[in-house]
């Protein structure tokens, strides 16, 4: 069901040293280091149960905003970081298209395990999505 797109980060990182945006992008990546960090050390404590609640919870979606600050590096006809952006944009609509062809039936259920950073796009498509029905981790998980 996935689908490999590459972004391209290093035109992101020329952009914002050519343009006096180094450090900003640099405390952006510090704050996605530190979250990572900080699940890496819930790996190793958490139950398999908890750890799949922590990737659904709002933390893990609150993540999802640090791709739209990525999104501002650029500007006039520049736009690497929009453009970066926008191809994990087709990624994660290339993998629900994918998971939606896999629900042909109404009655077909679908359990799609991804990396948190495509939770909040993908439960977005599913939800806005006519004829699909998202429920939550929280439903089989218990809460």
């Amino acid at each position: 069901m996935d689908h490999k797109q590459p972004l391209d980060m290093e035109g992101v990182f020329a952009w914002a040293k050519a343009n006096g945006r180094a450090e900003q992008l640099e405390r952006l990546l510090a704050a996605i280091r530190e979250y990572t960090r900080d699940l890496q050390a819930k790996m190793r404590r958490l139950s398999v149960r908890e750890l799949l609640l922590e990737l659904n919870g709002p933390a893990a979606e609150r993540m999802h905003g640090h791709y739209l600050t990525m999104a501002t590096f650029g500007g006039g006809d520049e736009h690497p970081g929009a453009d970066m952006v926008a191809d994990w944009y087709e990624r994660n609509l290339k993998i629900f298209a994918n998971l939606a062809a896999i629900a042909a039936s109404p009655d077909d259920r679908v359990l799609a395990v991804f990396g948190s950073g495509h939770g909040p796009l993908l439960r977005t498509f599913v939800r806005e999505c006519p004829g699909l029905a998202l429920v939550p981790a929280e439903d089989f998980l218990g809460s």
